[in-house]
């Protein structure tokens, strides 16, 4: 359910992997590994994997608040880099609605297997 990031900063070469789960995302986990990059300049090159969206993603019955796991973290990258700067492409399906192709901790609970993502560089 968490968003996979998958990076590749084109400048420095430079490819990294971000697991951001909702605890990791308010730690600030995507703008603090984006501040480790030699340069904010672009292009930054990022895959936004399958993950549990904003109307399953329901973090308080009672208020029936929900989190958005995608725009907290979209956020941290604008807070790091220019939009101008970055080329986003985003996986639509999300993991809870899509329980047939991805796994879902929150709809399938504890033991659930994982999802992989793999990220690959050619010349």
């Amino acid at each position: 359910d968490c968003v996979p990031l998958l990076l590749y900063h084109e400048p420095s070469g430079t490819i990294g992997v971000i697991h951001a789960g909702r605890k990791g995302t308010e730690l600030g986990i995507t703008e603090k590994t984006l501040k480790q990059l030699p340069s904010t300049e672009g292009p930054l090159h990022v895959w936004l994997g399958p993950h549990i969206c904003e109307q399953c993603y329901q973090i308080n019955r009672e208020t029936n608040e929900h989190y958005n796991l995608l725009r907290q973290n979209l956020n941290q990258m604008y807070n790091v880099f220019e939009k101008s700067n970055l080329r986003l492409n985003f996986a639509s399906d999300c993991t809870a609605h899509n329980n047939d192709k991805f796994y879902s901790y929150r709809k399938e609970g504890a033991g659930v297997p994982m999802n992989y993502g793999v990220v690959t560089f050619s010349n």
